[in-house]
């Protein structure tokens, strides 16, 4: 149950992270397009456009650092209470001395791989979008600029 609810949570994030990059990069691309073409504007709206592009870059880099502290705290926040999970099952079965208690906790520790490489191909699938994303704009840009 845990190992389907953590699936779940990866797939989510992954979507969310896939469609707030390809947002922000194909923005980007566009904004930085209207700027190319748009350089036979006087030198003051060029300035006045530049500022825009540079506040706008510094957000960007701010929310895509926030949003990768955010996806960093929930693997390690995963991590943990599946650590704490196994370690308070072994505790308890030791304890107890009940045998299927015991059963419950090999379970648990059996899931702990498929957890942890459920985590992993998250983290990989944001990466891989955010790259693919970023590629894209800069395509966008270069076919159109």
């Amino acid at each position: 149950m845990v190992v389907l609810l953590l699936k779940f949570t990866c797939w989510v994030l992954n979507t969310l992270s896939n469609l707030v990059c390809f947002f922000i990069f194909n923005l980007s691309a566009r904004l930085l397009v209207l700027v190319i073409q748009g350089l036979t504007v006087p030198a003051e709206g060029i300035i006045s456009m530049l500022g825009y592009v540079g506040d706008f870059t510094k957000a960007l880099v701010e929310y895509l650092l926030e949003l990768l502290m955010a996806v960093l705290k929930t693997i390690v926040s995963v991590a943990l209470d599946t650590m704490k999970e196994t370690v308070s099952g072994i505790v308890i079965g030791a304890i107890s001395g009940v045998g299927g208690l015991g059963n419950q906790v090999k379970d648990r520790a059996n899931s702990l791989p498929e957890i942890i490489d459920s985590l992993a191909e998250m983290v990989q699938t944001i990466l891989k979008d955010l790259w693919n994303n970023y590629k894209n704009a800069v395509v966008y840009v270069w076919d159109n600029a």
